[in-house]
């Protein structure tokens, strides 16, 4: 019976693709056909379904990226070639959730069936959420000019979080909240090259950088706030401490870049500036802890020795 259906997968494309179908549309049915693969597949058992739907649909997004251009004059994000994507996304995530289901209802954890489905599971995952980036930063390539690229990267990465968090609560999968792990090493993956673009003067939340920034920090500590809900995941505090060093490192330069586009500001000016940022920053710690107000209350080793020496290191570096 299956080998009929995989039969008609195969067939289907193939003869789209010889009576000259659009490229787009043969890829979108490959990849359907791909994921009828794998549902087939965990209904009845077996191996051999999975892995052929896993090659149908690298088979269809290697079609598609060779052989659809990105329309010209398109809209940002609502266009052709973006929501192809989506659809490419949607049938990895949904084969790799089947997979997921099966691997879930198998008690014996030992079998090599299991095994199997766990890499499968892995692959679809990973084709899922390269073709998202990919299709996003193409996105950003093409219809946001040079100069806020970094800041719609961002708003992207944020978009992100926000949209696998919300479906991984919704749909109950929490394969999706490893999306939500990535954020942080996007922002310090993002600030780094901000930092490394631009002069002191500049500063980071002009234009659309004071909404992307703000949204980045403001979906992290609400990542940070799901983590600590959750529980039994041990790096928690290693979060806060990089979280907390990267917010210091954008306001404190945002600051003194404010401060040196109003006029001349000398090293021992910047000194000060840096003294009184620390002593602001313990205030503030103090109305928190006083409060009982998160984070503080629940991590404030990280908060006090891990915020006072990152300032002391900005300050005696220069940074």
């Amino acid at each position: 019976m299956y080998f009929a259906f995989l039969c008609f997968a195969v067939g289907l494309p193939s003869l789209l693709y010889i009576f000259g179908a659009d490229p787009g549309v043969v890829a979108i049915v490959l990849a359907l056909s791909g994921a009828g693969c794998v549902f087939s597949g965990v209904k009845v058992n077996t191996l051999v379904l999975p892995i052929i739907g896993l090659l149908l649909q690298f088979l269809a997004v290697f079609l598609f990226a060779d052989a659809v251009w990105y329309p010209f004059g398109a809209n940002f994000l609502v266009n052709y070639y973006f929501l192809s994507c989506c659809c490419f996304v949607l049938v990895a995530f949904c084969s790799a959730y089947l997979l997921d289901q099966e691997v879930v209802s198998q008690v014996d954890v030992a079998c090599r069936q299991h095994l199997s489905h766990r890499y499968l599971l892995f692959l679809f995952f990973l084709l899922g959420a390269a073709v998202w980036f990919v299709a996003g930063l193409r996105e950003i390539w093409m219809h946001i000019v040079v100069w806020e690229r970094l800041n719609g990267t961002l708003l992207f990465v944020s978009a992100t979080s926000i949209l696998s968090g919300i479906l991984a609560e919704k749909v109950r999968w929490n394969r999706l909240d490893y999306f939500l792990l990535l954020h942080l090493p996007a922002i310090w993956l993002l600030l780094v090259l901000a930092l490394l673009r631009s002069n002191p003067t500049v500063q980071l939340i002009s234009g659309w950088g004071a909404a992307a920034w703000g949204a980045a920090f403001f979906v992290q500590y609400r990542i940070l706030a799901l983590l600590d809900t959750k529980g039994g995941f041990g790096k928690t505090p290693f979060f806060h401490l990089f979280s907390l060093w990267a917010l210091l490192l954008v306001v404190q330069r945002e600051v003194i870049s404010a401060l040196l586009s109003l006029g001349s500001l000398s090293s021992f000016g910047q000194l000060g500036v840096k003294m009184f940022l620390s002593c602001l920053y313990l205030l503030i710690l103090f109305v928190m802890r006083q409060k009982n107000w998160w984070p503080v209350c629940q991590h404030t080793r990280v908060y006090l020795w891990g915020g006072l020496a990152f300032l002391l290191f900005l300050t005696i570096t220069g940074l």
